[in-house]
């Protein structure tokens, strides 16, 4: 199955009535339907966990995406979620001159991705 392969938060693009519009195709990939998006809640995961802010309302977020793209990835999400914000981790450390407690910090952040495993149904 084709997937969009570098669908993310970057090519959303967020209408006035609450609509949205993706941005895709340059980066066509053959994988799993529920990489797409699991790709773009490990993104909503990450700016949750760094801007802080109503839980339900990052729910709120979440929920729509996957009502938009017309799926669900099921309890497995967080292993998606997980996937995306490594590849975020990789890139900071090679592209960025990051404090070593930023690295502690998501690296306690994924742990808790990680433990939520069979948690969440």
């Amino acid at each position: 199955m084709l997937a969009h392969g570098a669908a993310g938060l970057g090519s959303l693009i967020a209408g006035s009535d609450g609509s949205a519009t993706l941005l895709a195709g340059e980066d066509l990939s053959v994988l799993p339907w529920y990489v797409d998006i699991g790709w773009i809640i490990g993104e909503l995961v990450e700016l949750k966990w760094q801007l802080g802010g109503d839980p339900v309302a990052w729910q709120a977020h979440i929920d729509a995406l996957c009502e938009g793209y017309g799926r669900d990835p099921g309890a497995d999400w967080q292993w998606l979620a997980v996937l995306r914000i490594m590849l975020h981790v990789h890139d900071i450390a090679a592209y960025l001159d990051e404090p070593v407690d930023s690295f502690h910090q998501y690296a306690d952040f994924l742990r808790f991705l990680i433990g939520l495993r069979g948690a969440v149904t």
